[in-house]
């Protein structure tokens, strides 16, 4: 073989090489091994390859965790939004009692929600928690003491005892709704769901949460 063509198969080689692509181990993302400056071959770029020299996500997460004799504290700071802790995988960010079941108990099939057994928000031992459905949520919640339902929601204009009244003045007849409605500052549609016992009632939400 002559020194021209030794020199145009390796050409040909090397264009081959370049046209080839691999997978990023971390981030998935197709690159060029020749055109990436990280050794080995195995990253897309140097953030991908630090996630990857890491270790362990569970060894990760159990470094923040402060085991007792009964829950599992998370140890970081915790969202000022809902007092839950926080687990970050590269830019994915997990609440930390749903990575808890993910990494310790399995999937969380779509649409459910991962509960708490002992009412401990900081709470991320996977003996700890439960799954349920949006509905089991909101009962878990008032049978906590934890609902914003009715004069605990931030927003309510009315408290038990106004209803109450209002139920009382409605059945004797001598007012309208909308008399009530102006009297206790809220629109006559409201009187209406609170005198046909649609809102404000314990009984109607247990039935909701069926």
């Amino acid at each position: 073989m002559s020194d021209s063509t030794a020199i145009t198969s390796q050409s040909v080689d090397t264009r081959h090489r370049r046209k080839e692509q691999r997978l990023c181990l971390i981030c998935e993302i197709p690159f060029h091994p020749c055109y990436s400056k990280v050794s080995p071959g195995h990253y897309c770029s140097y953030k991908c390859r630090d996630l990857g020299r890491r270790k362990p996500i569970e060894d990760r997460f159990l470094s923040k965790v402060k085991k007792t004799d009964g829950c599992w504290i998370w140890t970081p700071p915790l969202r000022k939004t809902d007092g839950y802790g926080q687990f970050h995988i590269g830019k994915q960010c997990y609440v930390a009692h749903r990575m808890a079941w993910m990494l310790f108990r399995g999937p969380i099939p779509n649409g459910l929600h991962v509960l708490h057994k002992c009412d401990n928000r900081k709470c991320v031992n996977p003996q700890h928690l439960f799954l349920g459905t949006p509905a089991d949520n909101m009962r878990d919640m008032a049978d906590k003491g934890r609902s914003t339902a009715g004069e605990k929601h931030p927003c309510a204009k009315l408290s038990n005892q106004k209803v109450d009244e209002i139920r009382r003045r409605y059945a004797v007849g001598d007012t309208t709704q909308e008399a009530l409605g102006a009297q206790f500052g809220v629109n006559s549609q409201t009187i209406s769901r609170v005198v046909t016992f649609t809102s404000w009632n314990k009984q109607a939400l247990d039935q909701e949460l069926k």
